[in-house]
């Protein structure tokens, strides 16, 4: 009989701890809900006034007006920061031009040492008679420097017989055989052609061979 009895008191407190156990765990969740909802109230708040002020800054930013001088040496003063910074605008606008310019004549332009090089090469390079000497495979360069450089083409600016002419020198090199090659330009009715273009090895024997002659027309 005592057994009976003990066991059901067991089982009987076994249940209240478990549903005191339930009934702690959901007011533990409502409270976790409760403070969540909270957090989410409170969040748009915090945009809406972050906005706010945002918008505020900007508008200050955009509405705000230096006030103007009124006297007279205040008046001078902001003339001469006006001038000051208009020269300055207006020598960054003239270096930008000069540097645009200096590209293009160095790189693009018809009468640059470098656009010279390089359409002469093609010319050299495909001549019957220097493939023959130096081979198939030819490079170019130009003067060596003092750092091993070899990007200095030797050129000269002149005039005679009434046109503007101008020299590029430079070196090729194939078949273990080194040559120097000359290049004339003369600027005939606006438009820049070839005079001549010779090539003159520098390796013995010592010959020169003429890829290009216009001298006569």
């Amino acid at each position: 009989m005592l057994r009976i009895i003990s066991s059901r008191s067991l089982n009987l407190s076994t249940k209240y701890c478990l549903r005191t156990n339930i009934l702690r765990s959901i007011s533990t969740t409502k409270n976790l809900f409760k403070d969540e909802d909270k957090k989410v109230s409170a969040f748009p708040k915090t945009i809406k006034e972050e906005t706010a002020i945002s918008k505020s800054v900007l508008e200050d930013i955009y509405t705000y007006q230096e006030e103007k001088p009124k006297t007279f040496t205040g008046k001078a003063k902001q003339a001469t920061v006006n001038t000051f910074w208009y020269a300055c605008l207006l020598a960054s606008v003239a270096a930008l031009g000069a540097l645009g310019y200096a590209i293009f004549t160095e790189f693009f332009a018809p009468d640059s040492p470098s656009v010279i090089f390089s359409k002469s090469l093609d010319i050299v390079r495909a001549d019957p008679t220097i493939q023959s000497v130096f081979g198939h495979s030819i490079a170019g360069y130009g003067e060596e420097n003092r750092r091993g450089r070899r990007k200095d083409y030797v050129h000269r600016k002149y005039e005679q017989d009434g046109e503007k002419r101008i020299m590029v020198q430079y070196n090729i090199k194939g078949n273990d055989i080194r040559g120097r090659v000359t290049v004339v330009m003369r600027n005939k009715d606006g438009s820049w052609e070839y005079r001549f273009i010779y090539v003159e090895t520098v390796t013995r024997p010592i010959e020169t061979f003429t890829v290009l002659d216009n001298r006569l027309l």
